[in-house]
Order: C-alpha cells, then structure tokens, then sequence
C-alpha cells in the first residue's frame, strides 16, 4: 500500500513540476507582448480603462499561449482519430462534406427584433429629407438547409428563422431589403465555391457574385445606371489566381488542421487601371493610409505569401478585413455615388469590388469594442446617397444596433 501511495505522490509531483515549469516558461515567453499591452492600454483614467486593460491582458493571454497551436492539433488529431463531428465541447460541429459550423442544442429568441428593426427605421428618417436611400442587405449563413448535411443527433445553429423573421419587420417598419440568399444559392456556383470549410466568411467567389447582384438590384431599384455595359460584372475584366490548400479560416484556427484540414482561396483583381485612396482607424485608434491601383490601396498581398498559417488569414487581404471605420475614395469617379455601409467583415471583399462604380465608400463597423464610430454624428455630418446596413446572421444582435435607440431624440 505505501508503494502505491509513494507511486501517486511522485507522479503528483512530476506533474506539478511540469505545470509550474510550462507556468514559468509561458510567462517569459508572453513578457515582451506583455510589456507592449501595458504601454498601450496601462494608462488608467477610469472603469472604462481598468476593464479595457484587463480585457486586452486576457487576450495577450490567450493568443500568446506557448505551444497553442500544439495543443489545438494534438487534441483536433486525437478527435478526429476517434471520429467525432464535434469539438471544443459542441462550439462546432462538422457536417458530412468536411464544413465546419458552429453547433447549437438550442436557440434563445431574440426579443429586441423588432426594436432593432425600428432602429433602422429612425435611421431612415433622420436622412430622408437629404433624399438618402437606406437599404438593409442580407447575406446567406454557411448552414444551408437541405445542402448541409449532418450525421444524426448532431446539433446546428439554424439562423434561417431570425433572419426570415427580422426580414419581416422591417418589412412592417418600411425598411427596404435585399435577401442575398436566394441569387446566391441560385447562381450556378456550387455550394463548395461559396463557403470555405474552415471559415465562417462567405468565399471571394461569393463576394463578386453578391457585388455584381447589389448592382443588378440598384439598377433596378433605384432606376441609375451603375454599370449599364456590364464590364464591371465581367470576370473576363478580372485577374483570377488560385492558391491551392492555403488558407486556414478561423474556424480551422480554434480546431487544428488536422481536424479541419486546409481550404482553397482565390484572389480576384481587376484588369482594368485604378486609382483609389484607402484611409482607416483601426481598434488601437492608429490611423492608416494607402494610394494607387486597386493592388496598392486595396489589398495586402503580403498575407498572400506569408507561411504564418495560424495566425494569418488570407481572406483578410482585402482592405484588412474589418476597422471601426474605413473609407475608399475612387480619383477616377469623382462625380459618383457617395455610399455608407455598416457592415460587419463579410463585406469586406464586396466592397472593394464595388469602390471602382462610386466616388466614396464609407465603412463603419458597429461591433466594434474601441474607437467605435457614433453613426448618429457621422451621418449627421456628411451627406451620402445610399445607406446600405449588412449583417451576418451572427450578428443580428443588439451590440450591433448602437445608432437610434428607443427613447432616444434624433440629433
């Protein structure tokens, strides 16, 4: 009996050696990240301050972990050795084509809906007199019923049904709509050219698809002539390149690629010359700023080339993706369309291909955790032609709604 207990004691005490060793070692290794988190965000003034830096220590933390993309692997290897459909206790779920999704046993409702709806309602009020056109646009999740197959008893996050239903009031609220999903789906382009499996983002393919439907729809709508040749919508006009087993989503990134194995990603340029300034303001509040063709103001092809898989996307080459705010000036259109778009990342690509049609595009993303953009002030300040809203279906969310809330007077 004492062997047995002596055999317990030293193996716990193997273990607590390595814990505090690995302890030791991942604190050095974090220390210069550290330091420069303490520089940017130590300065405290308020509550505000306490919880940004304790927010911005948690996520130095967490992505600094020594070894993290070890650990992922391992445990995605030995989920996958087991075949299991799911991971990270349900947060996805893999359907029978390899697709990750995020897994769901059930779905609260959503009660501010309708308030949100509203909200988008007060907008268009506050701008109708400048004769803004306001147009709320909706693109198609990954999980798409009767496409996506899963084994049985695995649980998926429909959102489908919150979309159909927030479609609907501001349908009752006098907001005008495009549903992306049906031309989307019924384009031709298979289901494996429109999603990535290991991202949530819709592919670039899907992007150009969804830019040349927004012009389609504008002409029709709005009775303007956008691109009335068509030689904007013209793949012919457009550089293709393929980069074969070379993008790890974000999804991939929490589940390993031996879990979820490698996607394809496609860059599409235009052929034709541009002239386009870029100017943003990202989350630290530094500003930004690029000219020249669509390549140089537009793009970052460094990503293209980068072998830092795990923590670099290559679908954020378009215009980095996301900002609190970001704007495209075209030199070529002066005289074009002005355009706002509260947006959310999906719409990155989107709208770098459609930037060569207007004069301005604005871009102001509402999720935003710092230096986020007042949309109220910022409309009230310029003037713009059309005011598109897009969100994906995750994001249908209150945080999203920051602009004309209940009870609020309209400035």
């Amino acid at each position: 009996m004492k062997h047995f207990f002596m055999k317990k004691y030293i193996f716990s005490g193997i273990f607590l050696f390595i814990l505090f060793a690995f302890g030791i070692m991942n604190f050095i290794y974090q220390m210069d990240k550290m330091n420069i988190t303490f520089e940017k965000y130590g300065k405290i003034i308020n509550l505000d301050d306490i919880k940004k830096l304790i927010s911005k220590v948690e996520d130095t933390a967490n992505d600094q972990l020594l070894s993290k993309m070890r650990f992922i692997e391992i445990y995605g290897y030995l989920q996958k050795l087991m075949g299991k459909n799911e991971i990270n206790n349900w947060s996805y779920v893999k359907d029978q084509n390899g697709y990750i999704h995020y897994g769901s046993f059930y779905q609260e409702d959503d009660k501010e809906l309708k308030e949100y709806a509203k909200q988008i309602r007060r907008l268009k009020e506050n701008v109708q007199s400048k004769g803004t056109k306001i147009l709320f646009m909706n693109p198609p999740g990954k999980y798409v019923p009767d496409i996506s197959k899963f084994n049985k008893g695995i649980p998926i996050r429909d959102t489908n049904q919150i979309q159909d239903e927030f479609l609907l009031y501001l349908h009752n609220n006098g907001v005008e709509t495009l549903d992306l999903r049906k031309p989307i789906l019924e384009s031709g382009l298979p289901y494996e050219k429109l999603f990535y499996k290991t991202d949530h983002h819709w592919t670039i393919e899907a992007s150009f698809l969804a830019f040349c439907i927004i012009v389609e729809d504008m002409e029709s709508r709005y009775g303007i002539e956008l691109d009335p040749t068509g030689f904007y919508r013209d793949l012919n006009n457009y550089h293709i390149y393929q980069y074969k087993k070379s993008m790890l989503g974000s999804m991939g990134r929490n589940v390993g690629i031996n879990y979820s194995d490698l996607d394809d990603f496609t860059l599409i340029t235009p052929k034709f010359e541009t002239d386009l300034i870029w100017e943003a303001k990202d989350l630290d509040g530094d500003k930004k700023y690029k000219k020249g063709s669509f390549e140089e103001a537009i793009l970052q092809l460094q990503l293209l080339a980068s072998s830092n898989i795990y923590s670099i996307s290559k679908y954020d080459t378009y215009i980095e993706t996301i900002n609190p705010w970001d704007k495209i000036t075209n030199n070529n259109n002066p005289n074009g369309l002005k355009i706002l778009c509260i947006r959310d990342s999906y719409f990155s690509p989107t709208l770098s291909f459609l930037a060569p049609l207007c004069s301005e595009i604005h871009m102001i993303w509402p999720l935003a955790t710092s230096n986020e953009v007042n949309i109220e002030k910022y409309i009230n300040e310029n003037y713009f032609d059309y005011i598109f809203i897009e969100l994906y279906p995750h994001n249908i969310k209150k945080e999203a709604f920051t602009f004309f809330k209940m009870n609020k007077k309209i400035k």
